[in-house]
């Protein structure tokens, strides 16, 4: 998925009402050092979307607050699945969702179509 389709998508479900955004700043400096975006179905669905900390701050616990913040809205929402899709190149982040008790569950692969 291409940045612009990202955006289209994210602001898609934003405007749905469907999509849940937490940020992360350094109170220091004032800007913002990472993000989570999650999103949740008609179905009672949630898929984490996207997460991100800046290196920098890569083992300061970040990611950690941001996904444990993203659960507890799944629980309050009442949701039945909770979902993280992780694209090719990041499957080492497989532990570190391991301990929020995400296990993969299938593999999916799909055929790169050229652009005309």
């Amino acid at each position: 998925m291409t940045f612009e389709d990202r955006k289209l998508h994210f602001r898609d479900l934003h405007e749905s009402g469907q999509l849940r955004l937490d940020l992360a700043m350094d109170t220091t400096s004032g800007t913002y050092i990472g993000y989570c975006v999650s999103s949740v179905s008609a179905e009672m669905a949630v898929e984490v979307e996207s997460l991100f900390v800046d290196k920098a701050y890569s083992s300061a616990g970040i990611g950690t607050a941001l996904v444990t913040r993203e659960l507890a809205w799944m629980d309050s929402c009442g949701v039945v699945r909770k979902r993280v899709s992780v694209g090719c190149g990041n499957e080492d982040t497989g532990a570190f969702y391991r301990k929020f008790g995400f296990y993969p569950r299938m593999t999916v692969i799909e055929q790169k179509t050229d652009p005309e």
